[in-house]
């Protein structure tokens, strides 16, 4: 995200099976209205989109086999600039668009140097707010495309702006560290994806796009030499056909009604078609695949919990994968301020944290009254009243009242959780009433503040 717009540079990647050789072969990537074309070959290529910045390193090798074994001859990525310049103003657009190109050259990376990029993008979904920018977009969208094709990367620039085109995703990952954006918004992009967040085959669908993958490459050769011939043979039907004068011939009939089943005849025959679905026939006889009929077995993940002893305090004792430590309550390290009310969070972590302790200590003392106590403070940027009322000679309960602007908000009262709240999506802001038991002498408060994600700024 830069300036409230989306900019990255998406790279496509030919997955090829390495040849124990040290010879490389540059292809020569172009296009026409039909096809990419590859060494003057028209292709129909599969691709699938895995932004490597949302899974982890490890998982790098295992989501490109599983990509290849599904089918996929391409994949699609993201360079992302908010990632490689986190700071603001350290490189414009186009400097940092050249570096990263200077980067692929260097390691000859181009289908043009004989390496796998066999397509670039420039700029993402800009259409979907050029009309905010008036008569400037189209002059910025000129002048990136100028600026791409400028770096003579020997393949292709593209744009994508289609706000209707299919999601590509096969593996979309986690949003790692402050990358969520928010507030209230989960650190999960799986987006219901054939590989799911954690690498796992999501099953059918995984499987289901195989079979689909694999129908369409048998109509490829067909698929790329001619244009199809397109029919409606009745309500919510269509028939497109690819037929040469060498006799190649495929066809895809579909069913674009999604309540009822309906029956086509073509080439002399007749095809029963479920509710939203297509026939695909590669010899413009037999069915190959009909996509509302799934061969897959259907999988369902489970997660199974631990029981953890109480004397456990850590990962180590426990023996587990999982990483964790038992941290004290309360501030325990020497980075604490002491400054009087509350600081305001965010500018005081400076957002490099989701969570900031806030300690105090209050004396108990007797009344014979029902007046209140009221310490005002300033908490996440509002005004706001804590209200303690102390113990009366009756022995009645003191009650602790703590306004915040979010998002949760836990309080200890002697080291003991006294109350938690926490916002939502709607409604950020919390307000804690907790009913709470003073000690005599000094009592100490300690709350533990917590953001859940920040809202996206311009």
């Amino acid at each position: 995200m830069r300036g409230g717009t989306k900019f990255v540079i998406v790279l496509v990647v030919l997955m090829m099976i390495a040849v124990a050789t040290t010879t490389t072969f540059a292809a020569n990537v172009s296009y026409d209205h039909r096809a990419l074309v590859i060494d003057g070959k028209r292709r129909v290529l599969i691709s699938g989109s895995i932004h490597y910045p949302r899974s982890t390193p490890e998982m790098w090798p295992v989501l490109i086999q599983k990509s290849k074994d599904g089918g996929l001859d391409v994949i699609e990525t993201y360079v992302f600039w908010n990632l490689h310049e986190p700071v603001r103003n350290q490189a414009e657009m186009k400097r940092f668009t050249a570096k990263i190109v200077d980067l692929m050259k260097q390691e000859k990376l181009y289908a043009s140097q004989g390496g796998p990029i066999i397509l670039s993008q420039i700029e993402n979904e800009y259409g979907n707010v050029d009309s905010l920018y008036g008569p400037a977009a189209k002059t910025y969208i000129r002048w990136a495309a100028s600026m791409a094709n400028s770096l003579d990367t020997g393949v292709p620039w593209v744009m994508c702006q289609q706000a209707d085109a299919p999601d590509p995703m096969y593996h979309g990952g986690t949003n790692f560290e402050r990358t969520t954006g928010g507030p209230f918004i989960a650190t999960t992009y799986d987006y219901d994806a054939p590989i799911d967040e954690y690498g796992l085959l999501r099953q059918p669908k995984w499987g289901h796009l195989k079979d689909l993958h694999k129908a369409i490459k048998l109509c490829e050769e067909a698929m790329v030499a001619t244009d199809p011939t397109i029919t409606s043979p009745g309500p919510n039907l269509e028939v497109s056909v690819y037929k040469t004068g060498s006799g190649l011939c495929s066809a895809f009939l579909a069913n674009v009604g999604t309540q009822s089943d309906a029956t086509v005849n073509f080439g002399g025959s007749s095809y029963k078609l479920p509710a939203w679905s297509v026939s695909i026939l590669p010899d413009c006889k037999s069915v190959a695949l009909n996509t509302a009929k799934i061969n897959s077995m259907a999988t369902i993940p489970r997660f199974i919990s631990q029981s953890l002893k109480d004397d456990v305090s850590s990962s180590v004792a426990f023996k587990s994968d999982w990483s964790w430590v038992s941290e004290p309550v309360g501030i325990s390290n020497n980075n604490a301020l002491t400054k009087p009310g509350l600081l305001e969070q965010i500018s005081t972590t400076a957002d490099n944290s989701d969570y900031m302790w806030y300690s105090l200590r209050y004396k108990k003392l007797i009344y014979c009254s029902n007046e209140y106590r009221v310490i005002r403070v300033f908490w996440c940027n509002y005004e706001s009243y804590r209200v303690i009322r102390p113990f009366l000679q009756d022995g009645s309960q003191t009650v602790l009242h703590v306004d915040s602007l979010g998002h949760v908000l836990h309080a200890f009262v002697n080291g003991k959780l006294a109350g938690s709240e926490k916002g939502n999506s709607g409604i950020a802001a919390v307000s804690l009433n907790a009913p709470i038991t003073l000690v005599p002498g000094t009592n100490k408060f300690d709350l533990l503040s917590l953001t859940v994600g920040l809202q996206v700024r311009p």
